[in-house]
């Protein structure tokens, strides 16, 4: 029985991760248009206005319980990927897995170029604004808009991670500083090292890369890497998936 993958990305963002060969290795791999992304116009691209982290999220979750229910694959054997806001969903993802229904469980991830505290993100990202716009404001203009960014923030939620977890961030990221990549490493290396059952967090940073990777020997090196972290951390032992 083929075990599940699942990808969240945009556009281009998509090519910085080798889905199609995860496909061939036997991996069922989802790819959600989850609301606030393209293709669906104008409402549907606003869906997630106020609220990210929240319907799109849902939608995520969504789609990896059909994939699992429609194909019967083991509910203990799904991962998931993703790159700038997919890097952020997969991150949320980490830390809120065990509150998926039916018992599904988040065995290993790899996120890339991912938001992990949208408060520190606020002061260091080239584009703060989107922040303010998105959410109706700063996190220092109410208690209330300070407690929606603290929840839904991964880094708020990091001691419920439990998932196998591979960061890639560009070294000269201006859109997503790589501290939001350090921020995540720390907290995971730290609040693990104390465990018996010992998880693994595993850290690459690309130098030659900014958000969007774009070095053909980084983003072969990222491809490998990432087959890599999913064939061992999540081994398929099952047909061809989808």
């Amino acid at each position: 029985m083929a075990h599940t993958a699942t990808f969240i990305g945009f556009g281009g963002v998509g090519a910085r991760y080798p889905v199609a060969t995860l496909a061939e290795l036997g991996y069922y791999v989802l790819m959600p248009n989850i609301r606030g992304s393209s293709g669906y116009g104008i409402d549907y691209r606003m869906a997630n206005y106020k609220d990210w982290g929240g319907g799109d999220y849902e939608d995520l979750v969504a789609g990896v319980r059909f994939v699992v229910e429609k194909y019967d694959l083991p509910k203990s054997r799904v991962g998931m990927l993703g790159w700038s806001y997919g890097g952020y969903l997969t991150a949320l993802a980490l830390t809120r897995s065990r509150e998926w229904p039916d018992g599904i469980e988040l065995n290993s991830v790899a996120i890339g170029g991912g938001i992990i505290d949208l408060i520190s993100h606020t002061g260091t990202t080239d584009i703060s604004r989107i922040l303010r716009d998105s959410f109706g404001g700063y996190y220092w203009e109410s208690d209330e808009l300070r407690q929606f960014y603290e929840d839904r923030s991964p880094i708020y939620h990091v001691q419920n991670a439990t998932a196998y977890t591979l960061i890639c961030h560009g070294v000269d990221d201006p859109r997503v500083p790589i501290s939001q990549a350090y921020q995540l490493h720390y907290a995971l290396k730290t609040q693990w090292a104390g465990l018996v059952e010992k998880r693994l967090v595993a850290f690459v940073g690309y130098p030659k890369s900014g958000h969007i990777p774009s070095n053909a020997d980084e983003l072969i090196d990222m491809w490998n890497l990432n087959a890599y972290w999913f064939m061992n951390f999540l081994p398929n032992d099952g047909p061809p998936g989808q």
